[in-house]
């Protein structure tokens, strides 16, 4: 059967037949003059105290003169949402920046609260929404975006990271899954710390703290962090990434805390009350609510999580050997068993029998 083909590798073709290149005639046809997508409509406002929206417009071959109809993945030209923002000026620099730089979007728009909104409308609906300003990239061939230095930031120097900010209260008829989960905090010397914007992924977030320059020299942000859901439990904020990255004075400098001060009798407290908290959480994730007897012991104990072992055996079970022998309080019961196997008694009776003779 004949291969499918697109169009334009048709086209391509036929013009090869008549002494064109084919890659050359291939890309144009395929890129040359493709029509960008129509820009979206707002999304719902996933939590209240994020109300701009940053959508943005990315498609390969800006930079060299073509716009690609598709790149190397198959992948069209499309809109996407980049992040949520609680001011219109944040929302401002993060739309700038993702189009600022070589391989970056071609167009970025912002969407934000209506000036004034019908009488009788909800909160969250799209009737609320407006467009606050639409931006596209310069011509191109646009500057390389500057990178961090590797390895450049001195131990002490950065400074101490942020508590994470709570998981955003979605707001009421939306998802709870649509809020975004990933913060980037940025740092400069006048206002200290602060969040900048909230995206759906760490990748975003992370990548968007390189557009915005955090960590380049005369850049406007020194410093940045990335925060996002814990690793077992969503509401558990904890920090992701930092920007710059890490350098290995910083990451193998000396602790401010020696071993001897952090177990100085001073500091039982709070050994004792860090240690009642993960017992809690071991207690919580791996102990089931419901009681059952247990395979190794033979106890009636809260069993471990997808097991049939209580939290004791469960854990001995990964130091020591296994234990064969059913203990079970009611000894009477497999009395009764092994008297009613007459084949069983038998066995034993002939593996005594040969343990006596030859002195086993």
């Amino acid at each position: 059967m004949p291969k499918r083909q697109s169009t334009a590798a048709k086209h391509a073709r036929q013009a090869a037949r008549g002494g064109a290149q084919y890659p050359q005639t291939l890309a144009a046809a395929e890129g040359e003059d493709y029509p960008p997508p129509a820009p979206p409509g707002p999304d719902p406002v996933p939590c209240p105290v994020l109300p701009y929206q940053v959508q943005y417009l990315y498609g390969s071959g800006y930079d060299t003169g073509r716009i690609h109809g598709r790149d190397y993945t198959g992948s069209e030209p499309r809109w996407w949402t980049l992040a949520w923002c609680a001011t219109a000026e944040d929302a401002r620099q993060v739309a700038a920046a993702t189009i600022r730089w070589s391989s970056g979007a071609r167009a970025a728009q912002i969407w934000g609260p209506a000036p004034a909104a019908p009488a009788g409308t909800a909160p969250g609906t799209l009737q609320e929404r407006d467009l606050v300003e639409r931006l596209h990239a310069g011509p191109a061939p646009r500057p390389d975006r500057p990178s961090a230095p590797f390895n450049g930031t001195p131990p002490g120097v950065r400074p101490p990271s942020p508590a994470g900010d709570p998981q955003p209260t979605a707001a009421p008829g939306a998802d709870p899954g649509d809020v975004p989960g990933y913060c980037l905090h940025v740092w400069t010397p006048e206002t200290g710390w602060r969040p900048l914007a909230w995206c759906t992924s760490r990748g975003g977030a992370c990548v968007l703290g390189a557009d915005l320059g955090v960590g380049v020299p005369g850049g406007r942000y020194p410093f940045g962090d990335v925060h996002g859901p814990g690793r077992n439990d969503w509401a558990i904020r904890a920090r992701c990434d930092r920007l710059p990255d890490e350098s290995n004075a910083e990451r193998y400098a000396a602790p401010t805390r020696t071993f001897a001060d952090l177990y100085h009798p001073d500091h039982a407290a709070d050994r004792e009350h860090h240690a009642a908290q993960a017992a809690a959480q071991s207690a919580a994730i791996w102990a089931d609510p419901g009681p059952g007897r247990c395979s190794q012991c033979g106890n009636v104990r809260p069993l471990v999580w997808s097991w049939d072992l209580c939290d004791d055996c469960y854990r001995r079970s990964a130091f020591d050997p296994p234990i064969t022998e059913f203990t079970d309080p009611d000894g009477d019961l497999y009395t009764d068993l092994y008297d009613d196997d007459p084949e069983g008694r038998a066995e034993a009776a002939e593996e005594d029998r040969l343990c006596a003779r030859y002195g086993e």
